[in-house]
């Protein structure tokens, strides 16, 4: 039998870390006080509070990796259905498999090849994470890069970055998200 260990957290005395623990972590946060649970060796600690200065550049901190994680997630999923695709068209344009198989396996599993590009940033969290991302892979990003790879709805890809390099953007992208 495993021995389960279990660790209270307190914003005044410990911070969160380690990647179990991060991982397993989900939290609320209003105004004024927060709320959060880790799930660790089966069980879940929770703790709420008011937000303090302390507490709240925890927080913070959390919810950043938290959003940051969330892109990177959707970034993984979709390159590995452009690779699928690729995959596909390889298939087919080597005749491996004609026309119509190659239409039947695109109806059939349609999720395992369609992007969706429909997420809307809505705040500067969620612009900020993007921007920070973008800054560690320091590559050239186009709209359809943002679009496919973050799946983010053109839209906002097209208004707030165009073909530019992103930093030329983000004070514009910062006072339109604001409004």
């Amino acid at each position: 039998m495993k021995e389960i260990i279990r660790k209270k957290i307190q914003f005044d005395d410990t911070s969160v870390s380690g990647y179990d623990a991060y991982k397993n972590a989900g939290y609320i946060i209003n105004d004024s006080s927060y709320f959060l649970a880790i799930h660790l060796n089966n069980n879940i600690e929770y703790f709420q509070g008011k937000i303090t200065d302390r507490s709240d550049l925890t927080l913070n901190i959390i919810k950043d990796y938290s959003i940051k994680e969330s892109f990177l997630i959707t970034a993984i999923k979709n390159l590995l259905k452009q690779k699928r695709y690729l995959n596909l068209m390889y298939e087919f344009s080597h005749e491996l498999i004609d026309s119509e198989e190659f239409n039947k396996e695109l109806e059939v599993n349609e999720s395992k090849y369609l992007i969706n590009a429909d997420f809307k940033i809505k705040d500067l969290e969620h612009l900020s994470a993007l921007l920070k991302i973008i800054d560690e892979i320091d590559e050239e990003f186009n709209e359809e890069d943002l679009t496919e790879i973050f799946s983010i709805e053109n839209s906002f890809v097209i208004k707030n970055f165009g073909n530019s390099k992103h930093t030329t953007c983000i004070e514009g992208s910062a006072k339109r998200i604001e409004k």
